[in-house]
């Protein structure tokens, strides 16, 4: 009776840590994210991208160890993130140039001088990563920038109470910010022409669709999915435990993950607005989450500086 007793308990032990290899944190470093959802991964899942100090870094999400450093900057590299296609790396620094990068070599392709300021955060790159639509926190201004011609395609000057976050949507068309309130605004950097939804709740953080079309937004205890067009709701969900600091969603748009400034990071199935998995191992708030295209992987940043990759339920 007692060895069967110690085979049950050998049995049990291994289907635990099987069960924590398939699911939860992977490995962590410690750097800097960036606020965006689009490009930190790149297109397979296999690569993640992210700042460390004058540097970017590649590093391999299946098993961690190959990375390729990506050095040019002289000063803190504020953010890094995959073009469209995946084939280039685009790096904003606060050495006032913004940076590309072949993404499978990491040779540097091109240098623009730009108004970066400090700090500065990339919003989003274009599929061919011509076209990036980044702020900074020099100045109120969110630009959209030719990096192929070198110039200043578009800019959109934001008022004080706009500027707690803003975002870009990945063609670059369409840009919001909030300064949490309830109304979030919305531009078209081509003509600077803006709309606003009130949603009811202050907001923290916010993102748009991959295809544009709706907004993600995020805060206090609650977010929602809205069609900007039509300024209706189309999904929403409520969390415990803490704010929702950091927002983002699937490809496909039924998966969300939520950042929270209890620390936790939860996975949610948007048709049913229920949580899938609560993601337990940061010890500050969340500030940034996103996710990789084939849903495997997700990825969060805490105020320390700890960026954490989690395997998760498909």
């Amino acid at each position: 009776m007692r060895l069967r007793f110690l085979w049950l308990c050998l049995i049990v032990s291994i289907g635990s840590v099987a069960r924590g290899q398939e699911l939860g944190e992977v490995r962590s470093w410690m750097g800097t994210l960036g606020k965006s959802q689009f490009g930190v991964f790149s297109n397979n899942g296999t690569r993640l991208v992210f700042a460390d100090g004058n540097d970017a870094v590649i590093v391999d999400t299946v098993d961690g160890r190959n990375s390729i450093r990506l050095s040019g900057h002289t000063r803190p590299v504020s953010v890094a993130r995959y073009s469209g296609d995946g084939t280039r790396i685009v790096t904003v620094g606060q050495d006032e140039t913004i940076r590309r990068w072949d993404a499978e070599s990491g040779k540097q392709i091109s240098e623009v001088a730009a108004n970066t300021g400090s700090p500065s955060t990339i919003l989003s790159v274009s599929k061919n990563g011509s076209l990036i639509g980044y702020t900074t926190g020099s100045d109120r201004i969110m630009r959209v920038m030719d990096l192929f011609r070198k110039v200043e395609r578009q800019r959109i000057g934001l008022k004080a109470k706009e500027l707690h976050w803003r975002s870009v949507s990945p063609d670059c068309r369409l840009a919001m910010s909030n300064g949490i309130t309830n109304r979030t605004t919305f531009w078209d950097t081509s003509t600077g022409n803006y709309t606003r939804i009130d949603n009811g709740h202050h907001n923290y953080c916010g993102q748009f669709s991959h295809d544009g079309t709706a907004a993600i937004l995020g805060g206090g205890f609650a977010w929602d999915i809205w069609n900007i067009q039509r300024k209706t709701k189309v999904a929403a969900g409520t969390v415990t435990g803490g704010h929702v600091y950091a927002i983002a969603s699937s490809k496909s748009g039924d998966r969300l993950l939520t950042g929270l400034s209890d620390g936790t990071v939860w996975v949610w199935d948007v048709r049913a607005g229920k949580e899938l998995m609560v993601l337990r191992g940061h010890e500050k708030a969340v500030g940034a989450v996103m996710l990789s295209p084939d849903r495997r992987y997700a990825v969060s940043r805490d105020q320390l500086g700890k960026i954490i990759l989690w395997r998760i339920r498909k």
